[in-house]
């Protein structure tokens, strides 16, 4: 498969997932949001981790409920100069992001550090997450265990590659790197090789991820 064929699959794809997409400093329609179930879910949720603490059960709409576009349009704008595409979604309270780029004209080493960019740049849309962790209430704790701002950011890069060759050697030799996050994290950075000639999508593990390459290459849902 060309890439330009692959951009378009990984397109539909992540609209039937409900991602909505970002191009040329405008989104083709409004990120997708929770259901109002879903956002009463998260509501409940919030409201329980802050009566956990002894706080007032309250709820305000951060990030994406407020649909802070302005700024979200300016932090997609910078996400944007590392990659080709950049799909955004809510998903219970959780920011997610979903990136393409087409590695082929470049280097292993520019794309090691292109993902720890996106990255940094990923982090920045914790703001738009709903924060559901209680221990965060109590700024002593909050300060002594170091926790981050906002909420969780979970950031899928696809590196897209035309031969088999290539793929399978960034894979063996740089994947791991390309991996952000932890334990303590709200941002999590997650790369995938995107092998073009044999039509596979392979995460850190080395193992085709089935999911996403029936998602991606054969039109399944995800």
């Amino acid at each position: 498969m060309k890439t330009a064929d692959f951009f378009r699959h990984f397109h539909d794809a992540s609209k039937r997932d409900g991602y909505a997409f970002f191009f040329d400093g405008k989104t083709f329609d409004a990120p997708q949001q929770m259901s109002a179930n879903k956002q009463l879910l998260v509501q409940c949720l919030m409201s329980l981790s802050r009566a956990s603490v002894g706080l007032p059960i309250l709820f305000q709409k951060t990030g994406l409920y407020e649909q802070h576009k302005e700024k979200m349009v300016e932090d997609l704008k910078r996400l944007q100069s590392h990659c080709d595409l950049i799909g955004i979604k809510d998903s219970y309270g959780s920011c997610l992001l979903r990136t393409a780029i087409s590695a082929d004209e470049t280097s292993d080493e520019s794309l090691v550090g292109r993902l720890a960019m996106i990255h940094e740049q990923a982090q920045k849309f914790q703001k738009y997450a709903a924060d559901l962790n209680p221990l965060k209430a109590r700024p002593w704790v909050k300060k002594v265990m170091g926790l981050p701002e906002g909420g969780r950011v979970w950031c899928r890069v696809f590196l897209t590659f035309s031969t088999h060759k290539r793929a399978k050697e960034f894979l063996e030799r740089h994947i791991s790197k390309c991996k952000h996050g932890g334990f303590w994290k709200h941002t999590h950075t997650h790369p995938y090789v995107v092998d073009l000639e044999d039509e596979i999508i392979q995460g850190c593990s080395g193992k085709k991820d089935q999911k996403l390459s029936d998602s991606m290459f054969k039109g399944q849902s995800a």
